[in-house]
């Protein structure tokens, strides 16, 4: 099956922003309600779906508040695996029939290239009817035969409350008033972005789509007082702790809810025009679990899951039915013209052919890691 395909009973589809998983389900509405996930459920819980979680609040609330409720409503035990951004090698590397998961959580790049590799499953609409609620925006965003966004994030810059003054935008970072900053460099996709929307040379990051514009934006990085490069989460901390930086790039879940910030030591702002991430769900080739991993996508896409899930880690979530707690209502993207604002990549553009020259001139010559 090709990347503008997927199929959903005996019928193939034609994959484009018009015509979708989701107009598709309305034929089949009327088979879905028949149709059940015979075979997936086991006596007293036996049964157990391996799947990834991100280390952090991610990880945590999936295990402790979510995995409880799929046990309760399915018998099955979820097993979370704290996994990097980036794992798709451990997938690459395992035989074709025993995948080291059931199901993933994986980035925009390693969605592309699972489905270049054909390590994700086809997913079987009549088994995911939650993908209905899913936001129009993001549905169309990634061809979704193979895989569903579910959770997402944007970036956002953290500082100390003391400042004399109030970054807005990634362009302020190149201002006089931004001193001792630092960046993430744990995987250069992050920064790259960020530092495209801060150059401002053409439309939300799409410099990085012209080979032609790409020494804009490694200009930024030069134009930044960078004192440190983050590492992991909790490098911008010990920073903060050690006097080092006044300003660091963070993400929602990893700033909102800490009580570093709640408490007003230091503050953070989401750009109106920033980066960001989506995280599509994928059932992993060989698994024989197939049933089990496609309850569980849909399952995750519940309102009353995403709205637990939000509690715990304050990130972007697809249903659009989701209720934000707090004032995250009023940081996360709700609306097509707010989901503009924010540079998702894009890896079916020539971004993907170039990425092993931009990677590689990021962390030789900027990062130097």
């Amino acid at each position: 099956m090709t990347e503008e395909q997927h199929t959903a009973g005996n019928i193939d589809v034609q994959t484009n922003p018009s015509v979708n998983r989701r107009k598709f389900l309305s034929v089949t509405a009327g088979t879905t309600a028949a149709v059940g996930l015979g075979g997936c459920l086991s006596s007293g819980g036996a049964e157990q779906l391996s799947v990834t979680g991100y280390p952090g609040p991610y990880a945590d609330t999936l295990e402790d508040e979510i995995a409880p409720m799929f046990e309760e409503e399915t018998g099955a035990e979820l097993i979370v695996n704290r996994v990097a951004a980036e794992h798709i090698s451990e997938i690459q590397s395992a035989p074709e029939d025993d995948p080291p998961y059931d199901a993933a959580a994986v980035t925009g790049l390693s969605y592309k290239i699972g489905r270049n590799e054909d390590l994700w499953m086809n997913l079987r609409d009549d088994n995911i009817p939650n993908q209905e609620h899913i936001y129009d925006y993001l549905i169309d965003y990634r061809p979704t035969e193979v895989g569903l966004p579910v959770t997402g994030g944007l970036w956002n810059m953290v500082y100390r409350s003391d400042l004399d003054w109030e970054p807005e935008s990634w362009n302020d970072l190149m201002s006089e008033e931004a001193e001792n900053v630092a960046l993430r460099s744990d995987f250069w996709n992050f920064p790259i972005h960020v530092a495209a929307v801060a150059s401002q040379e053409a439309s939300l990051a799409e410099e990085l789509q012209d080979e032609s514009m790409h020494s804009a934006v490694f200009d930024v990085f030069e134009q930044i007082d960078q004192t440190a490069w983050i590492g992991q989460p909790a490098d911008m901390w010990q920073f903060f702790e050690n006097d080092v930086i006044d300003i660091g790039m963070s993400n929602t879940e990893q700033s909102l809810a800490d009580d570093r910030v709640l408490e007003g030591d230091f503050s953070q702002v989401v750009p109106s025009e920033t980066a960001g991430y989506l995280d599509m769900f994928v059932v992993v080739r060989g698994t024989d679990k197939r049933d089990l991993a496609e309850e569980y996508i849909n399952f995750v896409l519940s309102q009353e899951v995403q709205e637990t899930w939000a509690e715990g880690a304050p990130n972007l979530y697809a249903n659009s039915n989701v209720q934000y707690p707090g004032g995250l209502q009023d940081t996360i993207p709700t609306t097509e013209e707010q989901f503009q604002g924010v540079a998702f990549p894009d890896w079916n553009t020539p971004l993907f052919e170039f990425r092993t020259e931009l990677a590689e001139t990021f962390n030789s010559e900027i990062a130097d890691v």
